[in-house]
């Protein structure tokens, strides 16, 4: 709290808690959001190479 202070001086200590608050909503909306991306590229590569060893199962098989 005391970075915060000293980068806003002239805020009150509700200032000062609603300023970490919205600070916290906005990593926490982008947090969520960049994983949440790199979770579906990591399933779109996952179903791409099941894909790709199941085929070269059947063409064993036949």
């Amino acid at each position: 709290m005391e970075q915060i202070r000293g980068a806003y001086p002239n805020y009150t200590e509700d200032q000062l808690s609603a300023l970490k608050e919205n600070e916290f909503v906005n990593w926490l909306k982008f947090y969520v959001t960049t994983k949440y991306s790199q979770i579906r590229s990591r399933r779109k590569e996952n179903s791409t190479k099941t894909r790709f060893l199941q085929n070269i199962h059947q063409i064993r098989i036949n």
